[in-house]
């Protein structure tokens, strides 16, 4: 009698069951990530809804970056006039006092003694300062490869002392055109107006100088001025020079339009 049969089985291979277990996880993976990308787009339109049924003047917007106003640096400054001539401001830690009628001399106000003078100003319209031109050539031919730029109604020359007092010591000089002569202001012969602190604060105060208007005299008209006793111009009018003899020199008053260049 024959041996029954053995019941036919089918086997699953190992390496294709694995297979199948990675695709299974693979999709179960991107099941959960398309659920969430589903949802998370439901939730931005939901948003976008709400913030279009919000008015426009509610919905608040960071103002833009906006530069600050550069600060000046003068604003809290003292006020000097020298009437009907010009003004100029000056800091705390300094004071002016006046040498002479309408010549000024800035000092700090803590110094070891009078003669510590930081800068000077000569309104007195004298000797040299009668004629602007001439009062640049003279301070020129006082310094050492001197440096002149133009500033607001004059010019500014920096450049060595020359032979004499102060020798090659730095020196800046302001020239302001004046009733056609000039009022200068000045550093003084010290070592410390070479430091970049001093020449800021020249050029501080000399932003700060204004002049006074001018006032018209009609009766100075061909009145005699400078000569000997440096007889002086009304503001308005110009000395007009001429030689009276070899070493003096004098003329008369012209309405400052007739001297301009």
């Amino acid at each position: 009698m024959d041996k029954e049969a053995a019941p036919n089985t089918f086997v699953i291979p190992r390496q294709k069951s694995q297979l199948n277990l990675a695709i299974f996880v693979f999709g179960a993976i991107l099941l959960v990530i398309v659920i969430f990308l589903y949802f998370q787009n439901q939730q931005l339109k939901q948003e976008l809804i709400t913030l279009k049924s919000v008015p426009s003047n509610q919905i608040s917007v960071l103002p833009s970056p906006v530069a600050s106003a550069e600060v000046d640096p003068t604003a809290s400054w003292k006020t000097y006039e020298i009437p009907d001539k010009l003004s100029f401001k000056y800091p705390a830690n300094l004071e002016v006092k006046e040498a002479d009628k309408e010549f000024i001399n800035i000092s700090p106000v803590q110094r070891s003694s009078d003669l510590d003078v930081y800068f000077s100003i000569d309104a007195r319209l004298q000797n040299n300062y009668v004629n602007y031109n001439q009062a640049i050539t003279a301070i020129k031919q006082d310094m050492i490869n001197p440096i002149v730029t133009n500033v607001e109604n004059g010019v500014k020359i920096t450049g060595t002392a020359g032979p004499g007092y102060g020798a090659g010591q730095p020196i800046t000089v302001a020239l302001f055109r004046f009733n056609n002569g000039a009022i200068s202001f000045e550093t003084t012969l010290t070592s410390v107006h070479s430091t970049p602190e001093f020449k800021l604060l020249f050029n501080q105060i000399l932003s700060t100088f204004k002049f006074i208007t001018k006032v018209n005299h009609p009766e100075a008209l061909n009145q005699y001025c400078a000569g000997p006793n440096n007889l002086l111009c009304p503001t308005g009018y110009a000395c007009k020079l001429k030689v009276l003899y070899k070493s003096e020199f004098g003329g008369n008053c012209v309405s400052e339009s007739e001297t301009s260049p």
